[in-house]
């Protein structure tokens, strides 16, 4: 997740999501927002020796 931790578009996502499958954002499982444990490089996401 980001900066914002899904504060402003978890809602919108659900919505959408809901949408795209013809079915009501109350029928959707929930998630759970999770806090990084702490931030991690970029580099190390992808793998790279930069």
């Amino acid at each position: 997740m980001g900066h914002c931790q899904a504060k402003y578009c978890y809602h919108h996502a659900n919505e959408l999501l809901a949408t795209w499958m013809g079915v009501a954002e109350s029928e959707l499982s929930g998630t759970n927002h999770r806090i990084p444990i702490r931030p991690l490089p970029l580099k190390m996401l992808i793998g790279s020796d930069l």
